[in-house]
């Protein structure tokens, strides 16, 4: 690996206990409104997860979570992202799946490419969030999944963090 390949595995790796701190100060130390005390679950994953085919795929584990009546739940995610520019225009969408349904219109990351006379691909730290205002009581799931619109690339999510925390 490069010197410019080490740096960006550092910061990414930096990115990523970042983003796990500040899960866990959340669980520790933040108090929610209401008073009562919040659940925090939260998956990481180090491993690249190779995005070389144009389908959804996912790039976390599933979390499990059980809400009450109005509860307010608020997940996290962030990763690094590779975008390899192997057509004209290339681009990544990253977005939560909530019970079986994913959030492609809102909450989402995008990442967009053209390809240029240089070769660079796009290296990028990410995060995305959704609120839940007013949740239904019972058992509910969430992960992450990806899309790339190309196929044969080099592309890759890694040093993803999802955390739900409820209030």
């Amino acid at each position: 690996m490069g010197s410019s390949g080490k740096g960006i595995g550092i910061v990414a790796l930096l990115f990523a206990l970042g983003a796990l701190g500040l899960g866990v100060y959340q669980l520790v130390f933040a108090s929610p409104a209401s008073g009562g005390a919040s659940r925090t679950y939260i998956v990481s994953n180090t491993n690249q997860i190779d995005l070389n085919l144009a389908v959804w795929r996912s790039v976390t584990s599933t979390i499990t979570y059980n809400t009450e009546a109005d509860d307010l739940v608020l997940l996290e995610y962030s990763c690094l992202a590779k975008l390899d520019i192997s057509a004209t225009i290339t681009y990544i969408q990253i977005c939560f799946v909530i019970d079986t349904v994913r959030l492609t219109t809102s909450s989402f990351i995008f990442l967009r490419g053209e390809t240029t006379s240089d070769g660079q691909d796009i290296y990028d730290c990410a995060i995305m969030r959704h609120y839940i205002q007013s949740s239904t009581p019972g058992e509910h799931t969430v992960s992450v999944e990806a899309y790339i619109d190309d196929s044969g690339t080099t592309s890759y999510v890694r040093f993803g963090v999802l955390t739900v925390t409820i209030y």
